[in-house]
């Protein structure tokens, strides 16, 4: 959140739950406002060697350069610039330099298409006069997590020795992965809550369809959904699918409990940032501290596969190539703008002996993807029912056709990086290749 964005933020006091669910119910909006928003990450490589860019002298000059070109307003802390901004849309920077596209929200994916194509044109031309390549893919495929610098940011310099401390791979999450998440309205929490159920059992069907990290530092991985993995052992209270998420039914007062029982990573006000000294958000309600800004904040700090902020955001996905990045938006909308009922049903049984058998099924998808099976049952199946489900209210028939195309090959992304690895020379190779790879 900029300056200007904290400055217009209400400021009303959070004192209980109901102030959590009634700051929440406050930003629904009826079926018929409903729009689709998207957050994706993409690499920075070097074309010679595909290492991971610095971000001095290469992330930071990239982005001075669009916001030149193309008018965007840049925002910095302490000289160095940390995101731009234009017309409502975002471009931030993930800890290791990874950047990310927020964009407005749309009313369809064929509009959201046009507005993620037409930016990825401008950066990938702005990159290759710098002899960078921006990658659609989950994990950094030559660099080792020594080589990837921390980038200038406040937030991540807490972050950092926090999560260090509670996972073994956090830091890997931190500088190496790449993601996708889309954002959705909801009409009352009651529907916001049915939709994060439905999204949450549907978790590892996704992942398994959009597996993109399965090389790192040049080598062929155990896991083709690695980053994936790795989130799993970053920290544990803040990561994950909560349990009460798997139910058909979860109260709305279940996430404001979550919330406020988790510890903060950190205090933020005015870009001044301090030590929370293991106190929850709970904690900073119950001392008469903590207002709206305070909530927005604390709502950023939990990273479930599924999360409400203002929106549902759902969070699951490796990144994809630049061509199949709106076919992320295309699944997630077109299934849970529709039958949500119907979805809950069909994944009854993934959930149905608990959540023990449930992480078992994603552990077997981040290994084998697509492969895994649930009881005997490849889940390439279960995804053949849910795409027969799109509704096509709010999607477009090249996304929609895309994803049945990749599922019907049997391939995951990280299937095909670990075919074109194989096939080429050097990293330079695979990296300048990659993007418009077809490997399915």
């Amino acid at each position: 959140m900029n300056e200007e964005e904290e400055k217009n933020l209400r400021r009303e006091p959070i004192r209980t739950e109901d102030d959590i669910l009634s700051f929440l119910e406050r930003h629904s909006r009826p079926r018929k406002e409903w729009l689709v928003g998207m957050e994706y990450e993409r690499l920075g490589v070097f074309c010679k060697s595909g290492k991971a860019i610095s971000y001095y002298t290469g992330v930071e000059p990239l982005l001075e350069e669009l916001a030149r070109r193309d008018g965007w307003k840049c925002h910095r802390e302490d000289g160095h610039v940390i995101s731009l901004s234009k017309d409502g849309d975002a471009i931030t920077l993930e800890p290791g330099g990874q950047i990310e596209h927020s964009t407005k929200p749309m009313r369809s994916i064929r509009e959201l298409r046009g507005l993620v194509g037409s930016l990825g044109e401008l950066l990938d031309e702005i990159a290759a006069e710098r002899g960078i390549v921006l990658l659609g893919i989950g994990y950094q495929p030559f660099s080792k997590l020594e080589e990837v610098e921390w980038i200038p940011k406040k937030r991540y310099q807490f972050m950092a020795p926090y999560l260090g401390r509670r996972g073994d791979l956090s830091h890997r999450m931190m500088k190496m992965t790449a993601g996708c998440q889309v954002a959705l309205d909801y009409s009352d929490l009651t529907d916001a809550m049915r939709k994060m159920c439905a999204a949450a059992r549907l978790v590892p069907l996704a992942q398994a369809l959009f597996a993109s990290s399965g090389i790192a530092e040049g080598r062929v991985l155990d896991d083709l959904c690695y980053r994936g993995r790795v989130w799993t052992r970053t920290d544990p209270q803040r990561t994950g699918i909560p349990p009460f998420l798997l139910r058909s039914h979860c109260d709305p007062g279940e996430y404001a409990r979550y919330i406020m029982t988790r510890p903060l990573m950190f205090v933020e006000r005015g870009g001044v940032y301090r030590d929370p000294e293991g106190k929850t958000f709970g904690d900073l309600m119950d001392s008469g501290a903590a207002d709206e800004y305070d909530l927005e904040v604390a709502l950023t700090q939990v990273f479930p596969e599924v999360r409400i902020k203002t929106f549902v955001e759902v969070r699951a996905l490796d990144a994809p190539q630049p061509e199949l990045i709106t076919t992320a938006a295309c699944f997630w909308a077109d299934l849970l703008y529709g039958d949500l009922d119907a979805i809950l049903d069909l994944t009854e049984e993934l959930v149905a002996s608990g959540e023990q058998e449930f992480a078992a099924l994603r552990e077997r998808v981040f290994r084998e993807g697509l492969g895994a099976e649930f009881r005997g049952r490849p889940i390439a199946k279960f995804l053949e029912e849910i795409l027969e489900m799109g509704t096509g209210e709010t999607t477009c028939r090249k996304s929609f056709d895309l994803l049945r195309e990749r599922l019907a090959s049997g391939r995951t992304a990280a299937e095909g990086a670990r075919e074109l690895l194989s096939g080429v020379d050097s990293p330079s190779d695979f990296v300048v290749r990659w993007n418009h790879y077809r490997w399915w």
